[in-house]
């Protein structure tokens, strides 16, 4: 006889200790994948989703956080379906990470109103991925936010793998995405300086102390 209280305890559990959600909604994205159509790399990526309680803030509009997991699942859809991951996950050495992200918000997506995010590789160099993401509410079509996403690939020259697995030439960076690099080349130039403060792990309240 099954203990259903055992089985619920345990299931509060997992739920209290882990990011339960981001892990099955994982396996899901994973599995539709197997029953969509494959993708060019060119190709839009189109993931549907709806703003549910779980999502939404004081103002009953969808919070920053999930703006963020959506990006993530929209970009596990375009590595699955364009063939990235395959080739990621045949070699051990190679792993993917976020690098860096920018989002504008030009309105707020409200609670129960479904949207889409579109993914579409804008750019690449020897190392990283880059990507726009547009949230566009539904039945309306209206684009609410816009966000620019680096992906690097560890271990991996992305110029090689691009040629090797698409004969796809290095696309013209656009102009609000060359400004995105920039500002974050400036901050990783000055994350190195020797000598300063942010660099070196000093809080700005110790930086008071020192001017005293």
């Amino acid at each position: 006889m099954v203990n259903w209280t055992l089985v619920f305890a345990s299931f509060g559990a997992v739920v209290a200790t882990f990011d339960a959600y981001w892990f099955l909604r994982l396996a899901y994205t994973r599995i539709i994948t197997l029953f969509r159509r494959r993708m060019a790399i060119t190709d839009d990526s189109i993931v549907y989703s709806i703003c549910s309680t779980h999502d939404i803030d004081f103002f009953c509009h969808m919070n920053n956080a999930k703006y963020f997991k959506e990006l993530d699942f929209a970009r596990f859809d375009f590595y699955f379906r364009s063939g990235l991951s395959d080739y990621v996950e045949a070699r051990k050495e190679i792993y993917v990470v976020q690098h860096a992200a920018m989002i504008r918000y030009r309105r707020p997506l409200n609670f129960l109103m479904p949207f889409i995010v579109k993914t579409k590789m804008v750019y690449y160099d020897e190392r990283s991925l880059y990507f726009e993401q547009t949230f566009i509410s539904k039945p309306d079509n209206f684009i609410r936010a816009v966000a620019l996403c680096k992906n690097t690939i560890v271990n991996c020259n992305v110029m090689n793998m691009m040629k090797e697995l698409y004969q796809f030439d290095q696309p013209e960076c656009p102009p609000d995405l060359a400004k995105f690099i920039e500002a974050n080349e400036i901050s990783s130039n000055k994350l190195k300086l020797k000598g300063h403060p942010i660099s070196e792990g000093t809080s700005l309240s110790n930086m008071d102390k020192k001017e005293e």
